[in-house]
């Protein structure tokens, strides 16, 4: 959009070292995600490869509506904050 904008830093090696760090980064979020989701083998009924999973994926929606939750008081008892 900008190209002759000021950079606060460049990555060495130009584009293709900026899209292997984009992918490289990218990779690791996504399997970061994804890994949890599969149990490990000490995990042996149904039941409880079902809590686990419920654990892991209900635990971090939990605390993501928490902060929701928290965002939205702090909007409505401090209106002038908002930009």
């Amino acid at each position: 959009k900008l190209p002759n904008a000021h950079r606060p830093y460049r990555i060495p090696g130009g584009m293709n070292a900026a899209w292997l760090v984009v992918v490289i980064g990218s990779a690791s979020v996504l399997l970061g995600i994804l890994l949890p989701f599969m149990p490990g083998p000490d995990l042996a009924s149904t039941r409880e490869i079902v809590c686990y999973e419920l654990q892991i994926g209900l635990g971090p929606l939990a605390i993501g509506l928490i902060g929701w939750a928290l965002f939205r008081r702090h909007e409505k008892t401090h209106p002038q904050a908002q930009a």
